[in-house]
């Protein structure tokens, strides 16, 4: 859902001491009796400060948006490490979440050495990036992503709030 980047706006802005990030996937509710579905496995985008459902069809949709990049852009390599770890996240999901939650770790301690004044700027700054970086692929995310299918969707609705 959206309260991870919510979190960090309130974070940022001061308003809440303690920034969270729920990894789990199970925070889900059930009819009773009912069929117990299986969550979705997810994959951070570091470029694009979201999460991707893990699916052959994300397979096929980050060769495309290595094909519309330079051969020497940072991001057109970011892209291509992760379809090559692509297999190991279809079949094994604590590898897909070690590689979400090294990503969140890595965001945090950066913005955290930030002097608390300056941080608010930095996220905005991050979101900006992230926003700029999905709109130079020009290629949608599976159908599976719904409305959320643009890479930048998810930094666009956040970078707004951040300052």
């Amino acid at each position: 859902g959206p309260y991870w980047g919510t979190n960090l706006i309130l974070w940022v802005r001061e308003l809440i001491t303690h920034p969270a990030i729920g990894m789990g996937k199970g925070f889900q509710y059930y009819s009773q009796g009912g069929p117990m579905m299986r969550g979705k496995t997810r994959i951070a985008m570091p470029s694009f400060l979201r999460l991707a459902i893990v699916s052959d069809e994300l397979d096929a949709v980050l060769g495309n948006m290595i094909k519309s990049l330079p051969s020497r852009d940072p991001l057109r390599t970011e892209l291509l490490g992760l379809r090559q770890n692509m297999s190991k996240y279809l079949s094994d999901e604590s590898i897909a979440r070690k590689q979400t939650a090294s990503l969140y770790v890595k965001w945090l301690q950066r913005l955290e050495s930030l002097p608390e004044g300056g941080r608010a700027l930095a996220l905005y700054q991050d979101f900006s990036n992230a926003f700029v970086a999905g709109r130079r692929v020009n290629v949608k995310l599976p159908k599976a992503e719904k409305s959320a299918r643009s890479p930048e969707q998810v930094a666009k609705q956040f970078m707004l709030h951040c300052l």
